[in-house]
Formats: C-alpha cells, sequence, structure tokens
C-alpha cells in the first residue's frame, strides 16, 4: 500500500488535516488551481462530497454546464438549510498521480473548500494528529 502525506495546515486554530488537490471539470478541460494545487480541508463533519468555492465552480472551472440533476443542502451551524448545486468534476491529487471522478458541490456565496463524509468515505486516511500529518492510502 502506498502513503501519501501532508502536513496539517497551520492557517486554522488548532492546525487541520488537508489533502493538496486540482480541481477539474468531467471533461479535464479547465483546471483550478492551473498552477500548483489548493488545500482541501478534511472535514467529516460535512456529509457530503467535495464543497468548494462558488465563484471557483461558477467561473474557474464553469461547472453550470454539468449540473447534476440532484437535490442536496448544506445545513449551517445555524441550523439553516440552503440548497447546493451540485455538478460532476474531477479532484485530482497530483502526489498521489490520481483523478477521481466525483460530485463538486457549492452554494451562494460558500468560501471554504471541504473533503465531506462522501468523498472520505471511499478511501483510507489516516490522520496522525501528534505529528500534524495526513497520511492518504493507496493500494
Amino acid at each position: 500500500m502506498n502513503k501519501f502525506c501532508w502536513n496539517y495546515s497551520k492557517n486554522f486554530d488548532p492546525p487541520a488535516p488537508i489533502i493538496e488537490v486540482v480541481f477539474l471539470t468531467p471533461d479535464e478541460k479547465l483546471s483550478f488551481p492551473h498552477i500548483g494545487t489548493i488545500p482541501l480541508l478534511v472535514d467529516s463533519g460535512y456529509d457530503g462530497y467535495v464543497l468548494i468555492p462558488d465563484k471557483v465552480f461558477n467561473w474557474s472551472l464553469n461547472l453550470n454546464l454539468y449540473l447534476a440533476p440532484v437535490k442536496a443542502y448544506v445545513e449551517h451551524p445555524t441550523g439553516t438549510k440552503e440548497p447546493l448545486k451540485v455538478s460532476r468534476g474531477i479532484v485530482q491529487i497530483p502526489k498521489a498521480k490520481l483523478k477521481i471522478l466525483t460530485f463538486l458541490e457549492t452554494y451562494e456565496n460558500c468560501e471554504e473548500t471541504l473533503a465531506g463524509r462522501r468523498f472520505l468515505n471511499q478511501y483510507k486516511l489516516l490522520l496522525n494528529g501528534p505529528e500534524e500529518k495526513t497520511y492518504f492510502l493507496v493500494r
């Protein structure tokens, strides 16, 4: 089994587990970011697939062209529910040389980038809190 590792992000207090990724349209014609990677927060509290900022969804990737006929909602900490826009998309993990076809989701004014349980539960991850490292395990 191959193990790919990232340090926890210090942009959170306490530091949080992340995976460095690139988002692509299903046809792989558009990507974000264009150079490098973006941290995808490992968030087992989010029950969806992969939540991305609405500006990335709408403008950078133009995922409105690939909307899925799915009714989904995000529930905010205040208890209010908001409809999600859902599209097929690809999460590329360059370090692991993986491209994963999944659902990318957003809502109006979303600024978060989260890997939720519907995505995470398909893979083996190891969170090493004392060492502040995220491991993604692949056969």
